[in-house]
């Protein structure tokens, strides 16, 4: 980790807390410094002040994500309250913001998740360069990796990468059958609730009233044949991830609904009272256009910018034709495993 600021007390200090909580951690003055840094050795995150003698910390960014440096993670620090400033840095590609004097345990906590989204971008990489285009990938256990060696499955790895360093929303879209829920169980597996359950609910195969108390669970009484109090899919996914299929089918009504449970992060049972906490990750996927101007989008645009803060589109397999043979030799290998015939 490489601290970036002018004040010799705070990036002495950061160097302390960042060893003391076990990384390998080094100090630059200025933007020249952290420049011969970087050429000089491999760097998993940077700190880096936003006003600096010898230069703006933004600009240096930019410079970073135009060829410089563009997959190493960037938390901007500043001690001034600049919401357009934190804006374009957030444009640019940081990782995060973090406002002088730091909070440590928070700064520590977006130090980790940018570091393991570095280590698995690596990972992605170096997965990608050892592979030949016969050989191919490792089956699941459940024969549900994702396979491919194209340009565009490799983006979708780092993508996945990036998506499980953090706790956000993610939004899977692509065609049906392009494997979107496959990518979301990927990004739980890999992410820092993979101990946790992942719980996956087809928001298309149920009606409105049937789905309500399927999400969000039901009391006692609360209708007709509800004999005893139901705990929903929101509360069983606690500590793990609650994936929404086809949430392109999801009624208005319930729409609404979800989005005041994505902006508050609580909830009540059907016909209870108590109001219940968001525990549990939320992804959704959708084949179904939903960004707000296309035409036919079908989500509210608050809902989707609630559910998009990551997005993934999954590229459909004639955009990736040079990854039907592994994926012929995977079926091929799972096959086998399961005993049957080829």
């Amino acid at each position: 980790v490489l601290a970036v600021d002018e004040e010799r007390a705070l990036r002495e200090g950061l160097v302390r807390v960042l060893r003391g909580a076990g990384y390998a951690a080094i100090a630059a003055a200025g933007l020249a410094e952290a420049r011969t840094m970087l050429q000089a050795q491999p760097v998993d995150c940077m700190l880096l002040d936003v006003r600096l003698k010898d230069g703006d910390g933004i600009d240096f960014l930019e410079a970073l994500r135009g060829g410089e440096a563009p997959d190493v993670p960037v938390i901007m620090a500043t001690a001034y309250g600049d919401s357009e400033r934190t804006i374009r840095a957030m444009r640019l590609g940081a990782f995060d913001y973090a406002t002088k004097p730091f909070d440590l345990p928070v700064l520590l906590d977006a130090v980790g998740r940018a570091v393991r989204q570095r280590a698995l971008v690596r990972a992605a990489d170096a997965h990608e360069a050892q592979r030949t285009p016969e050989a191919p990938a490792e089956a699941g256990a459940q024969g549900d990796a994702l396979v491919g060696s194209s340009a565009a499955m490799l983006s979708v790895w780092k993508l996945i990468g990036r998506a499980a360093a953090s706790d956000a929303p993610v939004l899977i879209t692509g065609e049906t059958g392009t494997g979107k829920e496959r990518v979301a169980r990927a990004i739980h597996a890999h992410s820092s609730r993979s101990a946790g359950p992942f719980i996956a609910v087809n928001l298309a195969a149920l009606s409105p009233t049937l789905l309500e108390s399927e999400l969000f669970g039901h009391e006692r009484g609360a209708f007709t044949g509800a004999a005893m109090r139901k705990p929903g899919r929101v509360e069983l996914a606690a500590g793990g991830t609650l994936f929404l299929d086809e949430i392109g089918d999801l009624d208005l009504s319930l729409q609404t609904r979800l989005l005041r449970l994505l902006q508050d992060g609580r909830y009540e049972r059907v016909g209870g009272t108590e109001t219940l906490e968001l525990k549990a990750r939320v992804m959704a996927a959708t084949h179904r256009p939903v960004r707000p101007g296309q035409p036919g989008a079908v989500l509210r645009d608050d809902l989707y910018y609630r559910l998009a803060v990551l997005e993934l589109e999954v590229p459909p397999l004639r955009a990736r034709r040079s990854d039907v043979p592994q994926l012929v030799a995977h079926a091929q290998v799972h096959r086998i495993g399961r005993g049957e015939a080829l």
